[in-house]
């Protein structure tokens, strides 16, 4: 790995692992609420120039971290700008419950078909496999526990999420119970027999694509979708359609979905094969604090990067993350996300931040945090964050770590420094 590349993007994240030549993309932000015009136009200006600092490697891979409807829209926005790319892809596995359920994707369609008024978070898992811009079959990867992929002549294990046996929360599960029941009696019209039929074919497609994802099984994936969401306006007349709607439309079982999203994204870090090296990097999305607990034995004890998850959000903060060491945390902010937990400042670790806007310590200050931290990776040796070359205006980056926006790379002080314009 020879430069990590944090986008600033106005929604979600973007991470860039850079090779000799080839990149590694995890995530390329998300795409805004229809309602929310500015931010739909920032999101997409930042494809093009994706494109441009890119095109030139020989070897393009991508990493969706979890199945957020925004996430998802906007990788599907991605392809649409530019088929073929991406060269590689590698998703998440669905996870399933003890009997072998895949209820993400069936709480998924039962918002898709009976709320669809709901925000981007719903849907995004059932459109991976769909429409003209998925991804083609013969470079995907869907990727679990206990799983590993390479990258620049690096092994990376993936730590998370599991794939049977998985352990939903209470509330979640709950929910999901409840729509079943919903549509399980034997007094329903044989519509509600049909549309449990279905569900269940749908699910068993999708695991299919998963397990292996052949241009028949994602076509045969595609078209099970498509009649289901054909007879929407029939199953959406059925006797059980306004419990379905009350029950989708509780605030508590909103969180508790969005949530699960967030627990099952994907997790990984290198391999280690010798002592710890600069190669040593944990990735995660907006892996919740829960998860971090169930991996916890997994991890390293240092690392030389590590990504906090869902941009520093207090709600996201584990102990987990302070009782490891990193030299380098990275913040993917979005521009109207909450301000990064305190924890993070409590670190001896440098913090690349691409959002300033919204930190406490900067909004007060008028500074960044790193100006009184030690840098362990200037070529002169140790010393304050302001010796580093790229701060003066230099291409040069001791810890290889960009923060990039509209066209411009800046240092770790993230308040108004020289940049390098392209």
């Amino acid at each position: 790995m020879k430069t990590v590349e944090l986008h600033r993007v106005e929604n979600g994240e973007c991470v860039v692992l850079r090779g000799e030549s080839s990149i590694l993309m995890v995530d390329c932000g998300g795409e805004a609420p229809a309602f929310s015009g500015e931010r739909e136009k920032a999101q997409v200006r930042v494809f093009p120039s994706l494109f441009q600092r890119y095109e030139r490697e020989k070897e393009r891979s991508f990493l969706l971290t979890h199945y957020h409807g925004d996430r998802v829209s906007a990788l599907k926005s991605l392809l649409k700008r530019k088929e073929g790319f991406f060269h590689r892809f590698f998703f998440p596995t669905m996870p399933r419950d003890r009997y072998g359920r895949p209820l993400l994707l069936e709480y998924s369609l039962f918002l898709r078909l009976f709320l669809p008024e709901e925000d981007v978070t719903q849907g995004g898992i059932l459109d991976l496999f769909s429409g003209s811009a998925a991804p083609a079959p013969g470079g995907l990867r869907l990727l679990g526990q206990g799983d590993s992929f390479s990258f620049d002549g690096i092994t990376y294990q993936v730590l998370w999420p599991q794939k049977e046996n998985y352990s939903f929360s209470p509330l979640f599960r709950e929910a999901a119970e409840a729509l079943d029941v919903c549509v399980s009696s034997p007094f329903l019209p044989e519509a509600a027999a049909l549309f449990r039929q279905r569900k269940q074919k749908l699910g068993e497609a999708f695991l299919a694509c998963a397990g292996e994802p052949t241009r028949e099984n994602i076509e045969k994936y595609g078209h099970l979708l498509e009649e289901i969401l054909a007879m929407k306006e029939e199953f959406c007349s059925m006797p059980f359609a306004p419990d379905l709607r009350e029950i989708l439309s509780r605030e508590v079982n909103r969180l508790a979905f969005s949530q699960e999203l967030d627990g099952a994204g994907l997790i990984f870090q290198n391999a280690r094969h010798a002592a710890a090296s600069l190669d040593d990097i944990l990735m995660m999305g907006d892996a919740t604090p829960e998860t971090l607990d169930r991996i916890s034995s997994q991890l390293y004890e240092n690392y030389f990067i590590v990504k906090a998850p869902a941009g520093g959000r207090q709600e996201f903060w584990s102990h987990v993350l302070g009782e490891i060491s990193c030299q380098h945390i990275l913040v993917s902010r979005d521009g109207e996300a909450a301000a990064v937990a305190e924890e993070y400042r409590e670190l001896p670790g440098i913090l690349h931040c691409t959002h300033p806007e919204g930190c406490p310590f900067y909004v007060s200050s008028g500074c960044s945090c790193n100006r009184i931290r030690i840098c362990y990776d200037l070529k002169e040796g140790a010393g304050l964050t302001i010796r580093c070359p790229l701060v003066s205006g230099k291409k040069e980056a001791g810890c290889g770590i960009w923060v990039i926006g509209e066209g411009k790379e800046r240092a770790c002080l993230c308040d108004s420094l020289p940049a390098v314009i392209h």
